[in-house]
């Protein structure tokens, strides 16, 4: 049997998401600073393909520059719950949560970085076309 990956805004928005946050990371690789460092990853993905992905990306990520990932999948809703306490006190390296107004009132207190500079370089909005105000505010990503 053959897992099947149905694409959805949300599917689409959180790859997104991962794809910019090992971007991000990607030329973090090759100094020597990275070597034997820990980049942390929340999410809580249902899909055990994207699931697999997501470990899969860690691993290679890992053999390329010595930097362990550790991947913490966690139930959708403890992490609605405990996002409130991680940004604040411990914060991942990268975590996956919702665009919009779920994301806003944690992008206002200064939780998730400014990623505006990649978003650009990138050209995220050719990409998302009309649907990057989702994941704007005050004309930052």
């Amino acid at each position: 049997m053959t897992d099947v990956c149905i694409l959805n805004r949300r599917t689409v928005i959180k790859a997104i998401a991962g794809g910019v946050g090992i971007a991000a990371t990607g030329g973090l690789a090759a100094p020597a600073i990275a070597q034997g460092a820990e980049i942390s990853i929340i999410a809580s993905e249902t899909n055990p393909a994207a699931v697999a992905a997501l470990r899969a990306a860690a691993d290679a990520f890992k053999k390329q520059g010595g930097a362990t990932v550790v991947v913490n999948n966690m139930d959708m809703e403890a992490n609605k719950t405990a996002i409130r306490n991680y940004l604040v006190a411990g914060a991942p390296d990268l975590c996956f949560w919702y665009s919009g107004n779920r994301m806003r009132a944690f992008v206002e207190r200064g939780l998730f970085e400014d990623l505006s500079d990649l978003f650009a370089a990138q050209k995220y909005a050719d990409v998302l076309g009309p649907t990057a105000g989702s994941v704007t505010v005050d004309g930052k990503q």
